[in-house]
C-alpha cells in the first residue's frame, strides 16, 4: 500500500484499488482509481508485454475504460 492508502498489485501493473474508498463504498472514487492505473505506463508496459508472448493485438487490453452506472 503506498502513501494514500492505495494498493498497487505487483501481479498485474495497473490493478489499483483505493482501500479506504473500498471500505467506506465510495465506488465512483474506487473506479477513478482504477482508471488511473489503467492509464498508466506500468499498466501500458505489462500489456506490451502480453501482447507480445500471446500474440495479442495491444490495442485490445489498452482500450480499457471504467463506465460509471447511473
Amino acid at each position: 500500500m503506498d502513501a494514500d492508502g492505495i494498493i498497487k498489485s505487483q501481479v498485474f501493473p495497473g490493478l489499483w484499488l483505493s482501500m479506504s474508498n473500498l471500505i467506506a463504498g465510495n465506488m465512483q472514487q474506487v473506479l477513478a482509481v482504477l482508471q488511473l492505473g489503467l492509464n498508466s505506463s506500468e499498466y501500458q508496459i505489462f500489456v506490451q508485454q502480453l501482447s507480445s508472448q500471446n500474440g495479442l493485438r495491444p490495442a485490445a487490453l489498452t482500450g480499457i475504460r471504467i463506465q460509471e452506472s447511473e
